[in-house]
């Protein structure tokens, strides 16, 4: 006896497409869906990344570390601090830092030169006006904030706090952390990925960007 599939709907709420069109139940066909690569807020993120993967490649030759980590919390006694200082203030100050910088991020992410510009300078959240500049203030202060030391948020999850989503790097009951991992000297890295490029996870942040 072949097994029955009882399916009930409703002419109200959320059920009234499929009530008015039952027929598709019988013979459906699922529409081509495609993936919102264009959203701004992915790149905004994904920018972000690629600026600590820049600054790991720049600080190579550096005392063993990790940008991620020295860009999510104070570390008042670390060797690395003033060399990452340096190379944000670079980025800020110097006209030839920020066009090194500006076609290391075009080549990452493959983007025009418009979108690049708009990463960079507008806003919300962009690269050279708010990103950079809190990384600055949280280096020089040791993460100081409203007169109070170390009281400035801070996030082991995520090396960019209030930039990135931090529940992107949460780590899973299986203990292991998906998407990007740290390596010993230089930025981030994709596990289980091949390259340097370092961007976040699309399908996670799709859902960040659709909440």
């Amino acid at each position: 006896m072949r097994p029955w599939t009882v399916v009930v709907l409703s002419d109200y709420g959320r059920d009234r497409a499929a009530y008015q069109a039952y027929d598709q139940l019988f013979d459906p066909q699922i529409a081509v869906r495609s993936l919102p690569l264009s959203n701004r807020t992915i790149r905004r993120m994904q920018s972000v990344y690629a600026l600590i993967d820049f600054l790991g490649q720049r600080l190579e030759n550096s005392a063993a570390g990790s940008v991620w980590s020295d860009l999510a919390q104070s570390k008042p006694k670390s060797f690395r601090k003033e060399p990452l200082l340096k190379e944000l203030l670079t980025l800020l100050e110097s006209e030839r830092g920020t066009e090194r910088f500006e076609g290391f991020l075009q080549r990452a992410l493959r983007l025009p030169s418009d979108e690049i510009s708009a990463l960079l300078w507008e806003f919300p959240r962009p690269l050279m006006t708010v990103v950079v500049p809190t990384a600055v203030r949280r280096l020089v202060s040791d993460w100081g904030a409203c007169g109070q030391p170390d009281a400035d948020r801070r996030g082991r999850a995520t090396g960019a706090p209030q930039m990135v989503a931090p529940h992107l790097f949460r780590r899973d009951r299986r203990g292991s952390a998906g998407g990007v991992g740290c390596t010993e000297k230089g930025g981030c890295r994709l596990r289980h990925r091949q390259h340097h490029s370092c961007v976040a996870p699309l399908e996670q942040s799709l859902r960040v960007a659709s909440m």
